[in-house]
């Protein structure tokens, strides 16, 4: 299913709230170490973009700094 199949705003608002279920399973699932890769293939087909991915995992895990070292 494309987006152009999202007839009305109804079936968007209900796809919407099916990823951000799945973004929120995807961070309980980070936060316990499970394993990540099944939570964020169901994320990608609900429709997740990948920045609400990575910044669900920003959230859990943080951003690397890389430290500078002459």
């Amino acid at each position: 299913m494309r987006f152009a199949a999202f007839e009305t705003s109804t079936e968007w608002c209900s796809v919407a709230l099916w990823a951000d279920g799945e973004i929120a399973a995807l961070e309980r699932r980070a936060r316990s170490g499970e394993n990540l890769l099944p939570t964020i293939a169901t994320a990608v087909e609900a429709y997740a973009t990948v920045g609400e991915i990575s910044d669900a995992l920003r959230r859990v895990f943080g951003e690397y700094t890389e430290s500078v070292v002459l």
